[in-house]
């Protein structure tokens, strides 16, 4: 018998945008990847349509207008024509696009909406039971409805906990460069004095940075190497995959040679205190 590929679903899906903006700057002071969510629907579904919703002319978002661009063209202003200002207009006009879409087409299996608004609970529910469509909601973490998460068949919060952890990677390496000049010193890179550095630097949790250690450790960026520091006596150094880690998109070159131009700079007006 022959083996057959397994039929990909075919999604259409809606974005509050504004949702996804507001959350993720007031939330975590980041703006929206889109291209990383974008990457991520794509290992999940074939795509049919892409719409983003959202009052563009508020919250400092027309210049999203132009990132959004690069995926896709089906951008809808919800901007309240009359002048009065109602937080979920946009939530009116994007649940009708979504009801029109179920009574008008059938050429998808999903729907992917991009909200935490509880209002769209309802609508996920007639698109699960209804129209017998599979229903997945993405939404920024914390500002998420209990219903909403409820009714979906999936869901996915964002930032994910691996783009939560990624900015502790970077002060990590930082910690790990910080050391690589001292080896005539015999001053290696330890577990524990990375650690150190990054939560007296930067301030941060203990536990994070572990945690964060131990992921770039058990997939392979960092191993642990023995080291002779003196006679009869070695320490357990952290040994860095600067390749890989550029190639996976966690470190690039001009960080490392900028990190490095700054830490000769602090030695240098160090020495010259003396």
């Amino acid at each position: 018998m022959g083996l057959f590929k397994k039929k990909r679903k075919r999604a259409v899906i809606f974005v509050d945008y504004e949702h996804w903006y507001i959350s993720m700057r007031t939330k975590f002071d980041q703006q929206t990847n889109i291209k990383s969510w974008v990457d991520d629907l794509h290992k999940r579904v074939d795509i049919e349509e892409i719409v983003f919703f959202g009052d563009f002319t508020k919250y400092d978002m027309e210049s999203e207008i132009q990132r959004i661009r690069l995926f896709t063209s089906k951008i809808v202003e919800t901007k309240n024509a009359s002048g009065h200002y109602k937080k979920d207009f946009t939530d009116f006009i994007m649940l009708d696009y979504i009801y029109q879409k179920a009574f008008n087409s059938s050429s998808f299996d999903t729907v992917i909406i991009f909200t935490g608004d509880g209002h769209f609970t309802s609508v996920c529910a007639f698109l699960r039971n209804c129209c017998k469509k599979e229903v997945g909601v993405y939404a920024v973490r914390d500002c998420f409805s209990k219903q909403l998460r409820d009714v979906a068949d999936w869901y996915v919060e964002i930032p994910t906990e691996d783009e939560l952890i990624r900015p502790y990677y970077h002060m990590i390496l930082e910690g790990v460069l910080s050391y690589e000049g001292d080896q005539g010193k015999k001053l290696y890179p330890t577990y524990m004095r990375v650690t150190n550095y990054v939560v007296e630097q930067y301030n941060v949790p203990e536990e994070t940075v572990r945690d964060a250690m131990d992921r770039l450790i058990s997939a392979g960026y960092i191993t642990k190497q023995e080291k002779s520091v003196g006679f009869h006596k070695h320490i357990t150094a952290l040994v860095t995959d600067w390749k890989a880690l550029v190639e996976a998109d966690i470190w690039d070159a001009a960080s490392r040679t900028a990190f490095k131009q700054k830490m000769s700079g602090k030695k240098q007006d160090a020495g010259s205190r003396r």
